[in-house]
């Protein structure tokens, strides 16, 4: 999976509401996709 904001690969992160979909340049790129399947609030 890549990132839709810099290209560069995207990798599975795990936080307080779950698991989510994070760019590996954090913190340069911040851009954050929900995990498949799953909707993330706000």
């Amino acid at each position: 999976m890549t990132c839709s904001r810099c290209g560069n690969l995207m990798v599975l992160r795990k936080g307080p509401k779950g698991e989510f979909w994070g760019c590996s340049t954090f913190p340069k790129c911040r851009n954050i996709e929900a995990k498949q399947g799953e909707v993330q609030s706000s």
